[in-house]
């Protein structure tokens, strides 16, 4: 009996190492405990490169951030009306007036966070949209006839738009932070005689936006490191 009592103590230690031993079990991806979580709108006001010269867009973003580092969401972006580009297509007899759209899944990776001056790094992958029309029918002040123009079709092209970039942030307060940033946009597409060339739509911009929401709502009581 006395062995049997020494063999199972024997036993019970030796699964318990091995317990610990899986429990340190090292891995290549490692996926961290979310301790915060917040939700936040960011409008913007970008101005960049559109038909290779600077052009006003209009923004905003929806975006969830877990542990006040990395956000995900979705963002929208827009040629503003009064700064439609003049472009020239062939076989027309006037210059015709870009306007470009684009939106999709938006990611975030803020370092140090707590600073009151700190960097992010967004990046916007998505779908675009530019169309050519005459300036009239963007611009009338008939607002039936402006709607009943925006659901007719336009020349133009569709394309796949992947957009990082790098932007300075500063804690304003609580609720709200205010960004100044710089991005890229590649525009990708097949381009050829029927459909609006890529090249209209790829630029560099300088941009700035407030953020404004709940950034480090605690789960399960853990403290924040604020």
């Amino acid at each position: 009996m006395k062995k049997i009592s020494i063999l199972t103590v024997i036993g019970l230690s030796f699964f318990a190492n091995q317990g610990k031993a899986q429990d340190s079990t090292r891995t290549l991806i490692h996926m961290p405990k979310i301790n915060t979580i917040g939700l936040y709108i960011a409008p913007e006001y970008q101005y960049g490169q559109i038909n290779s010269k600077l052009t006003s867009l209009g923004g905003i973003s929806a975006m969830a951030i877990f542990n006040e580092k990395f956000a995900i969401g979705a963002t929208m972006n827009h040629s503003l009306v009064r700064d439609l580009q003049p472009i020239n297509i062939a076989n027309t007899t006037t210059p015709l007036y870009l306007r470009v759209n684009y939106g999709g899944l938006k990611m975030e990776y803020t370092v140090n966070p707590h600073s009151l001056v700190h960097v992010s790094f967004p990046l916007t992958v998505g779908m675009g949209n530019a169309s050519y029309d005459s300036i009239g029918s963007f611009r009338t002040k008939d607002t039936a006839h402006r709607m009943s123009m925006m659901n007719q079709p336009r020349n133009g092209n569709q394309f796949f738009v992947i957009q990082p970039g790098i932007q300075l942030e500063a804690n304003l307060m609580k609720v709200a932070k205010v960004y100044l940033g710089a991005n890229y946009r590649f525009a990708f597409n097949q381009d050829n005689a029927n459909t609006l060339s890529t090249k209209y739509m790829t630029g560099f911009g300088v941009y700035g936006g407030l953020k404004i929401g709940l950034f480090d709502y605690k789960i399960k009581g853990k403290t924040s490191k604020n």
